[in-house]
């Protein structure tokens, strides 16, 4: 029998009156979002250090300026089907990088020029007899203008021409321009192939300092904050900002949250990057510098989570456990390079350092292999719980629904230690709450989040506090469900017949 339990009618009525008072009986729903914070250009409408949900990519663009970091990256994570994503500004320092491509002679019949631009192709038409300066003209004004109608994508330069030399300036300023990659297509008959001369005159230098940002972060569920920022100092602040002692997984927070991150560098860095790094909070994406790798960095970043976003806000259909091996980042382009495409050695080291992994299909196409965290220990010795990035989603979301369910069921109740009181008073006993866990538990199984019900059931107990009679204590151990990463068989060859057991 379920006590009556009135919370706003109240007891000391005595005139007649027939009354109702209407009350939820408790349904939870997951409200996951995402945030991308990054640079938004200069002169844009919207705020620095405010969350903004964009109604579309349009209305992006228009918020965070033409030719930003920012607008590109909700471009790329909005195609790839990422739904509840608000983006934030964060101001920019440090040198802007500048580059140059000299046009050192044009075919006297002209011809098709193609050049290669942070993984946008664009071309100009020469004709007959235009000089060095009319090719560098040209070639300013289409880096000017670039926008592909297909993909919405722009170029994060601005450039000038003189003199045959075209000199383009990175829409930010920041080391995060350098190893955008600018070349000459070789691959086709090219007006500019053998004729153009690259250099960078002006390397990026700087990271922002993302405090501001980081302490503007509102009491929202932003389970997953996508910032293509690696350096040491800003990697510190997202550890602080998702701190289990004084951050967003504190016991009195409750918000939770995760940091994707990206890196380009060599082998030799990332490698030592990663091993560096623990904490279960922040996850690394990356490329290999001077790969060919025509995506921008922030790029890498927005392509794979944008593919992956989704997957991670759905604990109702099982996407929280599920692998990702083999998903397509369809706006990812594979490095020029063949010989830097990541072969399974590589990812498999990548993987024990704490760094996420990516592969190039059969057909050219990156997909996703393992995203993980950089957790590698716990109290000194070597932990594996926290490393597929699956334990952080199952953890949102299942702990997130217990709570919820715990608040529907035993909020505002009187706490026993049995049974004994009247039945018709909200009381709510240590085998109550018990049994709503259980029940919770039963329904994330069901739903693939974690395992193990009789289990769960058999281990989980719920005490009166010792020193505190209004205090409950629950143990609840959890047994997550876990990704199907690996299929190992060995196919032993017979030349007569197969032997019996």
């Amino acid at each position: 029998m379920t006590a009556a339990g009135f919370n706003t009618i109240p007891g000391n009525l005595v005139a007649p009156i027939i009354t109702f008072e209407v009350n939820s009986g408790g349904k939870f729903s997951n409200e996951s979002r995402g945030l991308i914070i990054t640079h938004k250009a200069t002169g844009a409408t919207m705020a620095d250090n405010v969350a903004t949900f964009p109604a579309s990519r349009k209305e992006a663009r228009q918020l965070a300026g033409k030719n930003s970091i920012l607008s590109d990256m909700y471009r790329r994570m909005s195609r790839a089907g990422a739904q509840n994503l608000w983006i934030m500004a964060a101001a920019a320092s440090g040198t802007a990088q500048v580059r140059t491509i000299t046009i050192d002679t044009v075919p006297a019949a002209g011809g098709v020029g193609i050049m290669g631009v942070a993984g946008e192709r664009l071309q100009i038409t020469l004709g007959a007899g235009d000089t060095v300066t009319d090719a560098a003209t040209a070639l300013a004004a289409a880096i000017n203008a670039y926008y592909d109608p297909l993909t919405e994508a722009e170029l994060p330069y601005t450039a000038t021409s003189a003199l045959g030399v075209v000199t383009m300036t990175a829409a930010h300023e920041g080391a995060i321009f350098e190893g955008v990659d600018v070349w000459v297509d070789d691959t086709v008959a090219n007006a500019f192939d053998g004729n153009v001369t690259l250099a960078v005159t002006t390397p990026g230098a700087g990271d922002p300092d993302l405090s501001a940002a980081l302490a503007a972060i509102d009491e929202q569920n932003w389970d997953w904050i996508y910032i293509p920022f690696s350096d040491d100092a800003n990697f510190t602040r997202y550890e602080t900002l998702l701190s289990d002692v004084s951050g967003r997984w504190a016991w009195n927070q409750q918000l939770y949250g995760h940091v994707f991150t990206a890196k380009r560098a060599s082998t030799a860095a990332l490698t030592t990057y990663g091993d560096a790094k623990d904490t279960r909070h922040v996850s690394t994406l990356w490329s290999f510098a001077d790969s060919g790798d025509s995506t921008p960095i922030w790029g890498v970043l927005a392509e794979q989570m944008g593919r992956l976003h989704n997957w991670l806000s759905d604990g109702a259909n099982g996407g929280v456990t599920r692998g990702h091996e083999g998903l397509v980042a369809e706006g990812q382009n594979a490095p020029r390079d063949v010989s830097t495409w990541p072969q399974y050695e590589t990812r498999n080291t990548f993987v024990q350092l704490g760094m996420s992994t990516w592969r190039v299909n059969g057909v050219g196409k990156v997909e996703l292999d393992k995203v993980i965290t950089h957790h590698q220990t716990e109290s000194g010795a070597p932990d594996t719980v926290f490393r597929d990035i699956q334990s952080i989603a199952q953890l949102t979301y299942g702990l997130r629904k217990m709570r919820a369910d715990l608040a529907f069921n035993h909020s505002n109740q009187i706490s026993a230690s049995d049974d004994t009181l009247n039945e018709n008073l909200p009381v709510s006993t240590v085998q109550d709450v018990e049994g709503t866990l259980t029940h919770s538990y039963n329904e994330l199984v069901g739903q693939g989040v974690f395992r193990g019900a009789r289990a769960f059931g058999e281990a989980v107990t719920v005490t009166r506090d010792a020193d505190n009679p209004n205090r409950y204590n629950i143990f609840a151990p959890i047994l997550r469900g876990v990704p199907l990463d690996v299929l190992a068989a060995n196919a032993t060859i017979y030349t007569d017949e197969i032997p019996a057991a």
